[in-house]
């Protein structure tokens, strides 16, 4: 039997929640994958897309089952913009529940802890079908 790939997605959250950095505050995904999960190739990989609010500099982390794949500064913006990242596949257990988290880091006084709106989490990957 013949098989192909195709793109399919996750939609892991459909509404807005505020992160304070002063307060340590992250979100996370417990995402139910398909045995048939692609991890990636060096053209193909999973994506993380979501809508992104700073009301202040903030640095954001993800991570993928407890290991940091991306950090980085985003700074104040006056609007919700769309951001995504390219996430290392092989960090993914198909089959398997997985747990994405976004997290902000965690500051000593309220003047330097960011402060971020996420919404609209997305999880784009690809998976192998039988024809």
């Amino acid at each position: 039997m013949a098989q192909i790939t195709l793109a399919d997605y996750i939609t892991l959250r459909d509404s807005a929640v505020t992160l304070n950095g002063f307060s340590n505050q992250s979100i996370h995904f417990d995402v139910s994958l398909p045995s048939t999960f692609v991890k990636g190739t060096s053209k193909a990989r999973p994506i993380l897309q979501f809508k992104l609010y700073t009301a202040r500099d903030s640095k954001i982390f993800i991570g993928i089952n407890n290991q940091t794949t991306f950090s980085t500064v985003v700074h104040k913006q006056n609007h919700w913009i769309s951001w995504h990242e390219l996430l290392n596949g092989s960090l993914f257990n198909p089959g398997e529940t997985n747990r994405i988290l976004i997290a902000l880091q965690s500051s000593e006084s309220d003047e330097d802890a960011g402060e971020v709106g996420i919404s609209d989490v997305v999880l784009m990957f690809q998976q192998k079908i039988d024809i």
